[in-house]
């Protein structure tokens, strides 16, 4: 049933007459005649009956009436709430990120796009492992996320920034005196795993060194707590290791080793224009802090 009819019907209804109706709603009598006859048709009932300077509701149109009446009302619910989502002034968006960029970065995208749209909710979904981070996104469980290339070609990207890496280690380490972190010795040393460990993989891997873990955590920030404890070193980005709490010391690698960093979408599907506007905002944003 079309439901622009359901309309018509409520205001013959309300109105007694098809000519009236007519007037009202620009149609030709003609018109609203047809849309009566259609309706009956895929009803199968006979919703009027004519009487004196007009029509009325047969018994089984006034049986249906009150179902009439809760479609038109859902109808409009639903044409409010997609123009609220159409103007932005509802809705929710769900980012992945790992939980170094929940610290450093989001917390600040959010607020530029709520202080401009503060209708819409932002969720972050954290990840512990970049692989289960993107099939997140494919299987739509986030509308986006912020990854580390390289990213398979299903998903669009965006680049954010590239990010040098560092190791961490106590002041009190046999090595925090180096201007460089010798790549030779991370098998020497305990290493102290956090999130995201398969985001540096390719440094060890490219270099034939094991790692010696010793000690894991389950969040970046308590890995650079045991890290602070002389327990071992740990490879962050260097914007992570700024943050600490902690004493700590930061030595770059030789030659320089970094994250590209982007934000991702589904590919081969449009955003929502929430979505899209909150990636624009943060490319936006992730410039201006340059």
């Amino acid at each position: 049933m079309d439901i622009n009819n359901i309309s018509i019907i409520l205001n013959i209804t309300e109105l007694g007459s098809y000519q009236k109706s007519a007037e009202a709603l620009g149609y030709t009598h003609a018109g609203i005649r047809y849309v009566v006859m259609k309706t009956e048709e895929e009803l199968g009932i006979k919703l009027f009956y004519r009487k004196h300077g007009g029509v009325a509701l047969t018994n089984e149109g006034r049986e249906i009436l009150p179902w009439l009446r809760q479609m038109e009302a859902g109808r409009t619910a639903l044409e409010r709430r997609a123009a609220e989502l159409r103007d932005m002034n509802a809705g929710t968006i769900k980012v992945a990120a790992f939980t170094s960029v929940s610290v450093l970065w989001l917390p600040e995208m959010i607020r530029v796009f709520h202080d401009r749209y503060p209708g819409v909710r932002v969720k972050i979904v954290n990840y512990e492992e970049d692989h289960l981070g993107r099939e997140m996104l494919r299987s739509g469980e986030v509308d986006c996320g912020i990854y580390v290339m390289p990213v398979e070609d299903d998903l669009k990207t965006y680049h954010l920034e590239t990010v040098p890496l560092v190791v961490i280690v106590s002041p009190d380490h046999p090595l925090s005196g180096e201007k460089y972190f010798p790549v030779e010795e991370l098998g020497n040393y305990p290493y102290v795993a956090g999130t995201g460990e398969e985001m540096i993989e390719d440094i060890f891997a490219k270099n034939g060194i094991e790692l010696n873990v010793q000690f894991e955590a389950n969040n970046d920030h308590a890995a650079m707590g045991l890290v602070s404890q002389g327990l071992g070193y740990c490879v962050v980005p260097k914007s992570l290791a700024e943050t600490s709490a902690t004493p700590l010391v930061s030595i770059p690698f030789e030659p320089l080793e970094t994250l590209d960093m982007v934000m991702a979408v589904r590919g081969g599907e449009p955003c929502t224009r929430s979505v899209q506007t909150f990636v624009d905002m943060a490319l936006e944003w992730m410039k201006n802090k340059k």
